[in-house]
């Protein structure tokens, strides 16, 4: 098959035609492109097959070679060089469309541990984080003290294809950079929270926090309000302290001797283990304690010793009232007072409560299909 590429005008193409086209013996192969009016007069059976090839622009004729087709060999080359570049072309939208069905099926099918991680600049350093999903309104995850960001596996895979999620590691957490000697407070916290938004350039989200992760979003409430549509509470930490002096000093040396099992280097380790023992029933998945035993005492002392410290700061506890439209989920087994519904609705104007006696204190963890499901709801 030869390939022209000329501009012939029509008359010309209609004369190649009769001068070829009874030509059969060789069985070439005429391939016309491009081809453009010329001024010529025609009869009205030339303009009936002009009009035909209008709507025919790949049109195949038959020819035989003549012996003074000069441009024989051009015309081959000409053909095989558009014959590559179409085979490229069509190669090239052959691999794009494998690629995309690729990486699609990829995201369909990938686990929160599987996700590309990504890390923002903060005070403390890199702050490590993964995001998925692109569905309105965004859920921001943060995980509770000396966890990451798999404690929120299985709510990545309910809200897979629902919402855009964002998983934040804490400063000292995860893979986020951990520098022994910074300060993390609520504070500290709460703008790595925002440093992350801020990057994503997200303007409002959902933030849900679990155990210490709660008092880190009550924190982003109250610091950058317009960042926080809704908040969620998962068994959070709270310190209510008394207006009583004698209460008060009660209270007071409670807190201190809890803070006290972080601070002494020697006895940390054995320390920390008993402390994440008692979050968990005796129902509570092997899945979950093994996770939890095996990541909570990995947290370097002086970070976990800062944390404690600071979280029970009372400039931190004003028990100033939240507006926003508030979930808060809380296990009867992390010793609850019985009256603790009432004590929420002093701190949220606006607030749904969920008191569950089946579970520890990793709730989403435990009872993944209500939690997820009671969730769900709130965030629509």
């Amino acid at each position: 098959m030869l390939f022209l590429d000329y501009t012939f005008s029509f008359k010309q193409k209609i004369e190649l035609q009769e001068n070829f086209a009874p030509l059969h013996r060789k069985n070439h192969r005429l391939f016309l492109l491009s081809i453009k009016k010329g001024p010529s007069r025609l009869s009205k059976k030339e303009n009936k097959k002009k009009r035909q090839s209008i709507f025919q622009p790949f049109k195949f004729i038959t020819f035989a070679k003549r012996k003074d087709f000069s441009k024989e060999t051009l015309c081959k080359s000409h053909y095989q060089s558009k014959k590559r570049q179409i085979k490229q072309n069509r190669f090239s939208l052959i691999a794009t469309i494998s690629l995309t069905l690729f990486l699609t099926a990829c995201q369909q099918t990938t686990s929160l541990r599987e996700l590309p991680s990504q890390f923002a600049d903060g005070a403390t350093g890199k702050i490590h984080y993964k995001t998925y999903g692109d569905k309105l309104p965004t859920i921001v995850f943060v995980h509770g003290f000396g966890c990451d960001i798999n404690a929120w596996e299985k709510q990545f895979s309910y809200f897979a294809e629902k919402n855009r999620m964002v998983f934040i590691d804490l400063p000292g957490h995860g893979a986020s950079d951990k520098p022994l000697t910074a300060d993390y407070s609520l504070d500290t916290y709460a703008d790595a929270v925002k440093t992350v938004l801020d990057t994503l350039n997200i303007d409002q989200a959902v933030l849900i926090g679990h155990s210490l992760g709660t008092p880190v979003c009550r924190r982003v409430a109250q610091n950058y309000p317009q960042l926080v549509s809704k908040l969620c509470d998962v068994d959070g930490v709270y310190c209510f302290y008394p207006t009583d002096s004698t209460e008060y000093k009660i209270y007071k040396a409670a807190i201190d001797g809890f803070v006290s099992i972080f601070q002494d280097e020697k006895q940390y380790k054995d320390n920390i283990n008993g402390f994440v023992g008692s979050l968990f029933i005796a129902s509570t998945p092997d899945s979950v304690k093994n996770y939890a035993t095996r990541l909570m005492p990995q947290t370097p002392q002086p970070i976990a010793n800062s944390t404690m410290k600071r979280l029970v700061d009372e400039n931190f506890w004003d028990k100033s009232v939240i507006s926003l439209p508030t979930l808060v989920f809380c296990s009867t087994n992390s010793q609850i007072p019985a009256n603790y519904k009432e004590i929420m609705q002093t701190l949220y104007s606006d607030m749904e409560y969920q008191e569950w006696n089946d579970v520890g204190h990793f709730m989403m963890m435990e009872n993944p299909e209500r939690f997820n499901s009671t969730l769900d709801n709130f965030i629509k």
